[in-house]
């Protein structure tokens, strides 16, 4: 192969891995938009630093977003899922997420030996308007409490 076709090839190859970062990048943006799990932990009135680092209530929302432009939701929720399987991100996620639901939600209820939980499931249409994101959302929180 003379050495202008390899220098064309090698351009090629760095080209075509730079779009796959974008893609990845993209992707992996759009899925942290969408699917959430978040732990939050609120500071009582007048408690102090350390003691409110030593409670063991939390509450985690779980936030699951199928919101898209003029009624597409669905359809590009699908599509993102899609992409990230066909570029092998999807296993990644998945399990990261999954991992983050059993050491949020799971271990900390099923470890405790008395505690109390409450699960509060809400269904949100989003508002939208003029060519706006629009969809359901639906989020998942469970607070618990030790006893």
């Amino acid at each position: 192969m003379d050495p202008d076709k390899a220098r064309t090839f090698e351009a090629l190859k760095m080209e075509l891995a730079e779009a796959q970062e974008k893609v990845c990048y993209e992707l992996g943006k759009e899925w942290d938009r969408r699917f959430r799990i978040t732990e939050v932990k609120e500071k009582g009135e007048g408690e102090d630093d350390e003691r409110w680092r030593r409670r063991k209530d939390r509450m985690v929302t779980l936030e699951l977003s199928v919101a898209g432009q003029e009624g597409q939701g669905r359809a590009a929720a699908e599509d993102l899922v899609r992409g990230m399987a066909l570029a092998d991100l999807l296993d990644y996620r998945v399990s990261r997420f999954g991992a983050r639901f059993l050491n949020l939600v799971l271990k900390p209820i099923v470890q405790q030996s008395v505690c109390v939980a409450e699960v509060v499931v809400v269904r949100e249409e989003e508002e939208g308007g003029g060519g706006q994101e629009r969809g359901k959302k639906a989020k998942l929180q469970v607070k618990w409490e030790v006893i």
